[in-house]
């Protein structure tokens, strides 16, 4: 992924394939500090959004459960704090990816022409053979402010930029980011919330607000492949980014065999992925209790890493324990 979108550190062969020349240039390109951040925060608030939806069930079944209470401060603090960071991080990454890959970026935003004082455009059908977004609904110099951080700034179009380097599927890409960026607002109105209704006291008892938190669950896991989708689908038509493009790469495998294997994929991924969310949906489903079972006498509280976790000292399994108090 590094390669392909940000490719530095190679060498080109005498037979025209790509070699590393430097490993760390490839791991550590202009990029990476963005996308890792980006990843990582996105991965938090992934969790934070299914643990906080799971712990809001139940306090709609009970609002005085004190495990559920637990689950859902844990997941509401995770948001409120790491909701706005992701929106700062994406800022850094926009700008980092319109500084390398600006046919992506004019893509994301529905632009065709190069303009100051750009809208971001809220709705819209970019129509590559018309040269327009059709239907588009904006705010004016939006675009300018995020992108160039200046009110008057100007943006680059998609008419500026060889029409052989624009994204494939230019709706794709426009949707996909809305759908990222609309979720992450959701997430940090969500987290914001959650800190006005802390500090009223009014966290564990406001029915519409874990209603709002049950909804979000699957917010994470949706905003994260609408992300990949404009990642990998927007630095079309190349394989690697400006260098390598996607016909080029093509293997020659005959399209019966790659049909084949797409479909074995298909099967196994809906068998595995199916069973999986139907076992998370039944164990979500399952209030939280005191006397539930924990680990046994002698296995480590977490994955050994280098150094082997300790042993926990915790009654035999099957034991209670005591009951969680509160969350604050």
């Amino acid at each position: 992924a590094r390669l392909a979108t940000g490719p530095t550190g190679h060498v080109m062969g005498p037979d025209g394939r790509f070699a590393p020349a430097d490993w760390w240039a490839i791991i550590f390109n202009p990029s990476f500090p963005y996308r890792f951040a980006h990843t990582v925060t996105g991965a938090y608030l992934t969790t934070a959004m299914i643990v906080g939806a799971v712990g809001a069930w139940h306090l709609l079944r009970d609002d005085v459960n004190p495990r559920a209470r637990v689950m859902f401060s844990m997941a509401m603090w995770m948001a409120a704090i790491v909701a706005p960071a992701q929106l700062v991080i994406g800022d850094m990454h926009g700008a980092n990816t319109y500084e390398h890959q600006p046919a992506k970026v004019a893509a994301m935003e529905g632009h065709f022409e190069t303009r100051k004082r750009a809208p971001a455009l809220l709705f819209g059908w970019p129509d590559a053979e018309a040269g327009e977004t059709r239907r588009a609904v904006g705010v004016p110099g939006l675009a300018s402010l995020y992108l160039t951080h200046d009110l008057n700034g100007t943006v680059r179009g998609l008419k500026d930029m060889p029409r052989s380097t624009w994204p494939t599927n230019l709706p794709l890409v426009f949707w996909s980011f809305r759908i990222m960026v609309g979720l992450g607002l959701l997430m940090i109105a969500l987290g914001l919330a959650s800190l006005w209704l802390r500090w009223k006291n009014r966290l564990y008892d406001t029915a519409w607000f874990h209603r709002f938190a049950v909804a979000m669950g699957p917010s994470g896991l949706i905003a994260v492949t609408a992300g990949w989708t404009v990642t990998e689908t927007g630095r079309q038509p190349f394989t690697v980014y400006g260098l390598l493009r996607t016909a080029d790469s093509v293997s020659p495998v005959a399209a019966p065999a790659v049909a084949a294997s797409l479909a074995a994929f298909a099967v196994v991924y809906l068998v595995v992925f199916g069973a999986g969310i139907w076992y998370l949906i039944h164990l979500f489903n399952q209030t939280p209790h005191v006397h539930e079972s924990g680990p046994p006498t002698g296995v480590p509280t977490r994955t050994a890493g280098i150094t082997p976790a300790p042993a926990l000292d915790t009654p035999h399994h099957g034991a209670s324990r005591p009951a969680l108090q509160p969350a604050e």
